[in-house]
Formats: structure tokens, sequence, C-alpha cells
């Protein structure tokens, strides 16, 4: 199942507010599944206006979501209880020019197993420098997307961060290397030994944030030079959730 819940004139609200009607469309989304029975909500694409914005408190406003969200997932009702009993769902986070707020759920029958990139903190053990309460998500999801099918690694957005911290500031290309090594390093920890020749050859979907439309063919030449198998390449221009950041990249890749 595809769920949609769209937040209007969220661009508009305070942070307090913000922070309650993101918690509250996370709850909705809760509810829509436990209607439709035993489905795992496996990955999101939430999309924020104004996403850096700081409020008054000096919160900007992905922090002010993250907090929504965790409290969200706290009260998650189902298998597992509280935080899924350990299976975060995979997701992206990006900002927008317009005033909605905006949630996409994949939901399965496979709940997926979460994944971790071993070269980054977890983001649910992310230092107090990011909120009060840290980004709720998994690096990506080791799922099969439909019964009897292949297994694939949904990968959410991935940065140049090692650790927590941002690297290669102001450098578009060797964020984007930083990136495409995460994403490897994704796929080698997901597949586990003998690691491919060539990991990056697994993925067959991507799509690129770009912070700066003027770096768009910069990362795209070096995503094609990199990744040769892939069967559709996707490019958005967002708002990233951290200034310093340029690219941002999330994929479908095949793990068997």
């Amino acid at each position: 199942m595809l769920l949609t819940a769209r937040i209007p004139g969220a661009r508009r609200l305070p942070a307090c507010r913000f922070r309650r009607v993101t918690a509250d469309a996370y709850a909705r989304i809760a509810e829509c599944l436990a209607q439709h029975g035993s489905l795992y909500p496996t990955r999101f694409w939430n999309f924020i206006p104004r996403i850096r914005h700081r409020s008054s408190g000096g919160l900007d406003r992905y922090m002010v979501f993250n907090a929504g969200r965790f409290t969200a997932y706290a009260d998650w009702p189902g298998p597992g209880g509280a935080f899924f009993g350990g299976r975060i769902p995979t997701a992206s986070a990006v900002g927008h020019g317009g005033d909605d707020l905006i949630i996409h759920t994949l939901a399965l029958r496979d709940p997926g197993h979460p994944v971790e990139n071993p070269r980054q903190t977890a983001a649910i053990r992310y230092s107090a420098r990011f909120g009060p309460l840290p980004p709720a998500f998994s690096r990506a999801t080791l799922a099969r997307l439909a019964p009897g099918g292949p297994r694939y690694l949904m990968v959410g957005g991935t940065a140049s961060v090692v650790g927590e911290d941002s690297c290669h500031h102001g450098n578009v290309r060797l964020q984007t290397r930083e990136t495409l090594r995460n994403l490897s390093t994704l796929l080698i920890a997901a597949i586990g030994p003998p690691a491919p020749r060539r990991p990056l050859d697994r993925f067959r979907e991507l799509l690129v944030y770009h912070a700066d439309k003027a770096h768009r063919e910069i990362i795209l030449d070096m995503v094609r030079r990199h990744v040769t198998r892939l069967e559709r390449v996707e490019t958005m221009q967002a708002d990233l959730c951290r200034s310093e950041l340029l690219v941002e990249i999330e994929g479908l890749a095949l793990a068997e």
C-alpha cells in the first residue's frame, strides 16, 4: 500500500503547532494501516516546507519535524510496539518551496530488515546538536517488494556524512564521491560476505537531490561513471536538511 498524508498550510504554522500536526499525521497513517491488516510501514518520503527555517526557539524546521515524528513512533501501535521492535522504517526528508507538509508511506506485508551504515552513526543515536529528539529512521531496508520476488535494498536519503558530521563543505565533487562510498558501504553491509566486486552496480534506480541546479550535471556525470547498471536515474532540486550539504541520493538496489 502507498499512502499519502498532506497537511495544508504547514509552512505558516509556528513550531509547536508544526510538531503537533507532524505527530498527528503519522498517527493517522498508523490508524489507516491498522485498518488494512498486517501491513508494515517500510519506507517514508517526507517533503517539508522551509526545512531549515529557524523558529524563535532556535530549532530549525527539520528538528521540529523530527520531534513530532519521534513522538508518533513512540506511540506507534501494532507488532513490536514502540519503534517497531527495532525495525525503524527507512526515510528521506527534503525541503520544498510549497506550503504543505507531504508524507508518502510505502507499507509491505514483509516488515523487512533495517540496515545501518558502519561508517555513520545511526540517526536515532544522533547527539543533541541535531535537535532535542533525534531523527528516527534506518539508513536502508532489505525487503521483498512482492511475495516470492527478489530482495531489494531500499536506501533512504544518503549524503556525505561520516559518523554524524558532514564532510567536504563546499565541494560538490568530494561530497558526491563520499555519498557514493556510503551507498556502496550500505549495500555491502546488507548483503554480507563475500562482498560484491562492484557493489554500486547493484543499484537499479537512483533519485538525486541537488541543492544548486548548477551542480546537477556534475553529480549526474559522477553517478553514471560509478553506477553503470542503472535502469533509471532522476534528479530533483531541493533544500537539504543541512545547509552545508549539496547532494543527497536515495535508491533501489538488487540484493541477490
